[in-house]
């Protein structure tokens, strides 16, 4: 934490009375104040950087140039930007199967070439035999993860760049394992990557400029720092004494409105009784046989979607 202070009426000046104080209740709390030397015409000390001593972010104070009636004071901070989360995924390599032998060893399981008269072991041939297939020739994998959040900023001017630096470097490296690379190509890779950087860093910076120009209030203009800064808001609770007590504010506000649900509809009940009488609806006593090619057209209208619960994503199949 690091806190700018402009116009502290407080003469350090003259350590005697009041600043004394402060600067003992400074270094009782472990804060550390940065400045030294007058910041003001009058010889005295009114703008202050203020930091813990611990955080040692503050790594250079100095006065500068005379503005106005107050002296510029420089300060550099030592502000990393936090790391990015990571997360733990699960993937198949399905764009690596071959159509071809997935599906002649698809129709060779127990599912088509002995089919189970009973429903529930041939739902078990089913799973078992697609799951297994699957796993075969598209195994499980697990990887680590950079959870990257989408970035504004890149447009396709900085795209067209990234892939020419992406190119010239694999270019690059292809002639240095065939030992025919020379000064001059890796001199063109430096070159790309930074005219990749130049623009990537012109358009990152208007960007930004927009957002915080855009912005009028201070809890807005936070928003859009925490953003490039990857600051995450923390779980936000209601006030409360106890977290024992909250827990039961929440639960009887959720069962108070069930409650209220039930007896209004009870009394809707009431108040119009011909909605329980039965209504005179035909049986469905018949039903038309339908072919097995409606029954393909079918399937093949719906969306190809898939859950994590089936055997085998639907993309393969249709």
């Amino acid at each position: 934490m690091v806190s700018c202070i402009d116009g502290i009426r407080m003469f350090l000046k003259d350590l005697s009375t009041s600043p004394f104080q402060f600067q003992s209740i400074l270094h009782l709390f472990g804060l550390s104040q940065h400045v030294h030397g007058p910041t003001h015409l009058d010889g005295h000390t009114l703008d202050w950087v203020i930091s813990r001593k611990p955080d040692n972010v503050v790594t250079d104070c100095s006065v500068s140039d005379l503005i106005c009636d107050h002296f510029a004071v420089h300060t550099f901070v030592k502000a990393h930007r936090p790391p990015r989360p990571r997360k733990k995924i699960t993937y198949r390599e399905l764009h690596n199967i071959n159509e071809e032998n997935f599906l002649s060893d698809m129709l060779a399981l127990p599912l088509f070439t002995a089919s189970a008269p009973d429903i529930c072991d041939l739902l078990i041939q089913y799973n078992d035999g697609l799951s297994s297939l699957l796993d075969a020739y598209a195994p499980v994998r697990t990887n680590m993860v950079t959870v990257r959040p989408a970035n504004p900023w890149l447009t396709e001017e900085v795209m067209d760049k990234r892939r020419k630096a992406r190119a010239r470097e694999r270019w690059w490296r292809d002639r240095k394992k065939k030992g025919t690379s020379l000064e001059s190509d890796r001199e063109l890779v430096r070159h790309c990557n930074k005219e990749k950087r130049r623009v990537l860093d012109s358009v990152k910076a208007a960007h930004f400029n927009q957002e915080i120009n855009k912005e009028l209030g201070k809890k807005s203009l936070f928003k859009v720092v925490d953003s490039f800064l990857i600051k995450k808001p923390g779980l936000k609770l209601p006030r409360h004494d106890s977290l024992q007590e909250l827990v039961e504010r929440f639960s009887g506000q959720f069962t108070t409105k069930i409650a209220n649900i039930r007896s209004r509809l009870d009394a809707a009940r009431c108040c119009h009784p011909a909605a329980d009488t039965p209504m005179d609806v035909p049986p469905l006593s018949s039903f038309v046989r339908v072919t097995v090619p409606e029954i393909v057209a079918l399937i093949k209208d719906c969306p190809s979607k898939s859950s994590y619960r089936n055997p085998i994503p639907t993309s393969l199949i249709l």
